[in-house]
């Protein structure tokens, strides 16, 4: 086509174009300086479209309709076994992304950028599509001769870094580029890249350029000829996951019946000479039948819901005039809604579903549907009064479900009407466990957040175990509930600890005694007993070693937490390498390293690294407010504030970060001072009225407010009571001494508590004793500490070295 219109553009009267006219046009002398036989895609590219914003808008043109083939399905399902997981393409488009997002719940990192692509690791285990020039939808794609002539810096020392513990599979890549075809040969000539071979696909029918030939001649570099790409994947899927079907049946479940249409009467693919081929379309239509859809429709629908003598149903029959079942076109409308509610596209969704609900005409069952569905986007989106009203329309339709009066509890600002709404679903089905575990996590909330409490410790014992008498098993989250009272809040002497924590075992043990509560428990109950950490290790090998049905990871994330709580550097080094060997690292692994690399040894970069990693594969909103405190301890004020907006700009902690992190104190105590009017009792925020109190200068105002937080509880709050004899001394008060021993004898205080209780003392042996244990419990407290008022006269050499940051 660009051919003919280069040649048209010269000779607009010359109707009767052939193709020996028009290269013989184009081989003439005075067009050597423009056109390269060689490369006529570049030449003639560049010539039709000189600036790069055109370039880019003719690339989207032609590919922002196009869909992944049954090939790319295949690719995806050898990703999805670890056969690859690297994928480096020089194609502009976006269809290997697409096919991860069509074909699998695999989500990979895409980089297009020479800027961003030092933040991809050889070692990270997500998938990685690696643009080497770049991608349509920015405008600095690489498609002209010049353009393509040598790589970006970074893109290239990426390739090169891969190239060192990998072999190179090449498949449609012709080889006409320079800036490749120079990095390969160049690695080549050197023994310890591509140890692992190149292997350089090519149809029956290619033509092999000069300078591809002389690279195929050299040692580790094999030709092999194939029938096409999609021909090649479904081979390598049918030899390496036993002829498995390139999509998965939950996948082909979310789909459209037209998607597995177009995909399986694709003209190519219907052409093929591929058996696999013909035989996977065969069996993706028999799967992609309508009663898989609803299948996967009405497990999603129903999961998490508990209704008591099916009154859901009943009522349905009795008010739909029509019908009490959704149709299947409106059960395909609630796929595709599901489909993006799981995406998170949570906004779009929204809107969609009202759209549908203003049209009308639906069955009762699909309008109740599409409003369950409308609840969890408003709930997802903090719209919690519009969530609420909602709910209660749903209650009025289904009084007996109790997964609505359980999210309407959920929404519920007042405590103790919260609580009313917990006991109503209890009253309603006093054996779902689920409600009593709902209740007693209420109620802890409510005793860690809220100052001065007078929760009734014994009365959420007694939930507890209620939710234990109705369902005992192991997977009630009701134990782990209990195991973390009876240790931090509910007994003081270790030894009543450690007798109810052996009652629990017991109990626990004689369902199972390899599931991951009875290993916390028996643990815990060891730390108590002052257990050496190699017996504790020991016991976990033992137990490691006979268990013959789970898999090995609880046993060695308890490894890692035993020897990082006994400061045991070079054994957590160590076995975090044996599990970087020989595992695949999943979200909770990779969480839990980000942990250890900032609090035992303090490499915040690496925390950040895996702490990012395990977002990339399991997105979840604690890990991302862990990733903002690690961005603010890095001093990433913009990176931190763009996470922020995008994905918490209404909460209000995160931002009193943010204005703290600026020295903004005036600014935050405002802040402070307006949710505590909505929220008067929050301990946090009492807390940060008294500390920005202090960094504003308010001394006297940062006594009275300490004082009114301490008089309830007859002074027993180490943190109030620091801040509290902290601002009588900025005031030139005297202290009171025995305030700040209780701190330093209280078993529940806090390392960093007692070192600031120390230090007010004027004892500074122990203040530098406590505050150097503080630090190798963890070594966050560095970040944390640098701007407390406590210490900000501390100038001692001894003091900056312990906080300095690596």
């Amino acid at each position: 086509m660009w051919k003919k219109e280069v040649y048209s553009d010269n000779f607009p009267d010359d109707k009767n174009i052939s193709n020996e006219t028009i290269n013989e046009f184009l081989q003439k002398p005075e067009n050597s300086r423009w056109y390269d036989s060689r490369n006529e895609y570049s030449s003639l590219f560049e010539k039709k479209y000189d600036l790069p914003r055109q370039r880019r808008m003719f690339i989207e043109e032609k590919v922002s309709s196009k869909v992944p083939s049954l090939g790319y399905a295949y690719l995806v399902k050898l990703v999805k076994s670890r056969f690859f997981k690297t994928i480096f393409t020089t194609n502009f488009d976006d269809l290997i992304n697409e096919a991860f997002y069509r074909y699998s719940d695999e989500r990979p990192i895409v980089c297009a950028h020479d800027s961003a692509i030092s933040s991809i690791t050889v070692t990270s285990k997500r998938p990685k599509i690696i643009k080497l020039h770049g991608d349509y939808l920015f405008d600095d794609i690489k498609s002209t001769l010049r353009e393509t002539e040598s790589l970006e810096d970074n893109i290239k020392n990426k390739f090169i870094e891969f190239a060192k513990d990998y072999g190179l599979i090449i498949v449609g890549y012709a080889g006409n580029d320079r800036s490749i075809l120079d990095v390969i040969h160049y690695l080549l000539k050197q023994e310890e890249y591509f140890k692992n071979g190149i292997y350089w696909c090519f149809r029956r029918d290619s033509e092999i350029n000069e300078d591809v030939k002389k690279i195929l001649w050299k040692d580790r570099v094999y030709y092999v000829e194939i029938d096409g790409f999609d021909e090649l994947m479904a081979s390598l899927n049918c030899k390496l996951n036993n002829g498995e079907l390139p999509i998965e049946r939950s996948i082909l479940s979310n789909r459209q019946n037209k998607f597995i249409e177009s995909l399986v009467s694709n003209p190519k693919l219907k052409s093929t000479n591929s058996s696999i081929i013909k035989d996977d379309m065969e069996r993706l239509k028999e799967a992609s039948e309508e009663e898989v859809l609803s299948n996967f429709l009405d497990s999603m629908t129903k999961s998490g819901e508990k209704t008591q003598n099916h009154d859901e149903v009943k009522f349905s029959k009795k008010t739909d005039k029509n019908s009490s079942s959704a149709s299947s076109e409106e059960k395909m409308r609630l796929i595709q809604l599901y489909e993006s509610y799981r995406s998170k596209r949570y906004s779009d969704t929204l809107a969609k579903i009202d759209i549908i609900l203003k049209k009308g005409s639906l069955s009762f069952k699909a309008e109740m549907d599409l409003k369950k569905l409308k609840v969890d986007c408003l709930i997802s989106l903090k719209e919690n009064h519009q969530a609420v009203t909602l709910i209660h329309e749903l209650i009025e339709h289904f009084p007996n479900t109790i997964s609505y009066r359980l999210k309407l509890a959920n929404l519920q600002e007042d405590f103790s009407k919260k609580l009313e709404l917990y006991d109503q679903t209890i009253a309603i089905d006093p054996y779902w466990f689920k409600s009593y575990n709902a209740k007693a996590a209420a109620i802890i909330n409510e005793y860690k957040q809220i100052h001065n409490t007078t929760i009734d410790l014994k009365m959420l014992l007694e939930t507890l175990d209620k939710s234990l008498q109705v369902s005992p098993g192991l997977d009630n989250d009701a134990w782990r509930f209990k195991k973390a009272l009876i240790t931090n809040d509910l007994y003081e002497d270790k030894k009543d600890k450690i007798e109810q924590l052996q009652l629990m075992s017991n109990a626990v043990e004689e369902q199972d005694p390899y599931s991951s509560i009875a290993i916390d428990i028996k643990v815990e109950i060891m730390y108590l007993s002052k257990a050496d950490y190699l017996d504790i290790i020991q016991y976990l090998d033992t137990k490691m070693s006979k268990q013959k049905v789970y898999s090995d990871k609880h046993f060695l994330m308890k490894k890692l937490e035993v020897y990082g709580r006994f400061h045991k550097k070079t054994e957590v080094e160590s076995l975090l390498r044996r599990i970087e060997l020989d595992y695949n690292l999943d979200a909770d692994f990779l969480e839990e390293m980000s942990l250890i690399q900032l609090e035992l040894f303090g490499n915040i970069e690496k925390a950040r690294e895996y702490l990012q990693q395990a977002i990339d594969l399991e997105s979840t909103e604690s890990r991302l407010k862990s990733l903002f405190n690690i961005l603010l301890y890095q001093d990433r004020l913009a990176d931190a504030k763009e996470l922020f907006e995008s994905k918490f700009h209404n909460d209000s902690d995160m931002h009193l970060k943010i204005l703290e992190h600026e020295n903004q104190w005036d600014e935050s105590l405002a802040l402070v001072k307006e949710l505590l009017t909505e929220k008067p009792q929050n301990r946090s925020l009492l807390q940060s009225e008294v500390f920005l109190s202090l960094k504003v200068g308010a001394f006297d105002e940062a006594h009275k407010l300490a004082r009114l937080a301490l008089e309830p509880n007859n002074f027993t709050d180490s943190i109030f009571i620091i801040n509290h004899e902290l601002a009588c001394k900025l005031q030139g008060k005297n202290i009171q001494k025995d305030r700040l021993n209780k701190v330093v004898n209280n078993p529940k205080a806090a390392l960093i508590e007692k070192a600031g209780a120390y230090y007010l003392l004027g004892e500074k042996p122990k203040f530098y004793k406590k505050l150097e244990e503080a630090i190798n419990e963890d070594q966050s407290i560095k970040y944390q500490i640098k701007k407390w008022v406590i210490f900000e006269d501390l100038k001692e050499t001894r003091f900056k070295e312990l906080i300095k940051i690596k």
